[in-house]
């Protein structure tokens, strides 16, 4: 019997700066069809990939996150240091189960805290506990 073998495929640009990347279309063609998404801290500690990634499905891995409310309990992997990388994306890529849940709790979470709406609902919120 033959097993398919998981291939890995990575693909690494380095860019000048934040507008002379990919474009928009190329950018979000390639993270739609990712299974991980890695999210290096850049110049703040939060990056759009965050946001982008868990809408695709992804599975996110970042260094830790600031304590706000729209990355609590998010289904995004931590690594303290990014030398844990190959050991988590081993343990991804060798568990289809386990990418596949991660998966499908990160679109849940884009839906259920980071979607126009849920970001709306959450201001409405707020706003109307301050009286």
């Amino acid at each position: 019997m033959k097993t398919k073998k998981n291939i890995l495929k990575v693909k690494f640009i380095k860019t000048q700066g934040f507008f002379s990347g990919l474009g928009i279309k190329e950018y979000m063609s390639i993270l739609g069809n990712s299974k991980i998404s890695l999210c290096p801290i850049g110049a703040s500690v939060e990056t759009y990939r965050h946001f982008e990634s868990l809408y695709h499905g992804c599975v996110t891995i970042s260094t830790p996150l600031p304590d706000v409310w729209y990355f609590k309990d998010a289904p995004i992997q931590i690594v303290r240091c990014w030398d844990e990388l190959p050991a988590l994306v081993d343990k991804l890529i060798n568990n289809p189960k386990l990418l596949e849940e991660i998966s499908r709790k990160s679109v849940e979470y884009w839906h259920d805290k980071l979607s126009p709406k849920a970001v709306a609902n959450y201001i409405y919120h707020s706003i109307n506990s301050l009286d």
